[in-house]
């Protein structure tokens, strides 16, 4: 979550050969340029309240133009799958190369907070989704080439 987020998104985008997908929380790519070696799966959570990292951007990128980023670097095609669940939205992209998906999940009103986690020090927390369980499963789908 948000400094280990940001540490994943810069393993993603410079080591490849060491990682297979992340899944990070409150945090978007800060490495400029991002050139990943190879199509790397992605899962995103971001709350839209949060402070510390703004979800529409401002010192940081906005997550959805990291999710932009991200189907661009897997060169992904197609719509995304759209699923609501309450103030939870997850846009999935599953058509990418190499059979990588690229997801970021918007929880509304969530701060800088652990999705799942009923206590957040920073802003409002979200119950309605568990992000280390769906991490977990997202991870189970990826393996290194």
């Amino acid at each position: 979550m948000s400094n280990g987020g940001y540490i994943s998104h810069r393993l993603a985008c410079e080591a490849t050969d060491l990682i297979a997908a992340i899944a990070p929380v409150s945090a978007t790519i800060v490495i400029d340029p991002c050139t990943p070696s190879r199509p790397i799966a992605v899962q995103m959570f971001n709350g839209t309240t949060d402070l510390l990292v703004p979800y529409n951007g401002g010192i940081y990128q906005s997550a959805p133009q990291s999710l932009a980023d991200w189907v661009d670097h897997n060169n992904c095609s197609g719509e995304p799958d759209v699923i609501h669940n309450g103030s939870v939205t997850c846009e999935a992209y599953d058509e990418c190369d190499a059979g990588v998906s690229v997801t970021l999940c918007t929880i509304e009103g969530m701060g800088h907070c652990w999705p799942g986690n009923p206590a957040c020090p920073f802003g409002t927390p979200n119950e309605e989704l568990d992000a280390s369980e769906q991490a977990w499963n997202f991870f189970q789908h990826h393996s290194l080439p």
